[in-house]
């Protein structure tokens, strides 16, 4: 706990601390608007949600950073959720096509509008 307290005030900053506490203890609904260096367009995670839990796999713990022998063409995000990997992806291999299937209908709305900068060609 105390190790994802550091990474994140490291990476964040007392006032990014201050906020990731006080939205684990908020109720969901509220949209906070993030922004990496590494990412082309900022993305949106909904307080009181598995959002920043996600967001934290994704980008803290490096979960999808993996090597691969050539760059893929198609990218199949199946289980989306709110579209996090597929805005990583989207980054890390900017010619390839990411299809991102997502059944439950507030993560894919939330997915539809955190990848609507990020991913061309959203249906």
């Amino acid at each position: 706990m105390l190790c994802k307290i550091g990474r994140y005030y490291s990476k964040y900053g007392f006032a990014g601390l201050l906020r990731r506490i006080r939205d684990k203890f908020t109720s969901s609904g509220n949209l906070m608007k993030f922004s990496r260096n590494e990412l082309s367009v900022p993305f949106f995670l909904r307080a009181g949600t598995s959002d920043i839990g996600i967001y934290e796999q994704v980008f803290f713990d490096q979960e999808y950073d993996f090597s691969v022998t050539h760059p893929p063409k198609v990218i199949l995000d199946a289980g989306a959720n709110i579209g996090l990997a597929s805005i990583y992806f989207a980054n890390k291999y900017p010619e390839a096509k990411i299809i991102a299937i997502e059944p439950e209908g507030t993560n894919f709305i939330q997915q539809h509008h955190s990848c609507s900068g990020s991913i061309m060609g959203q249906e």
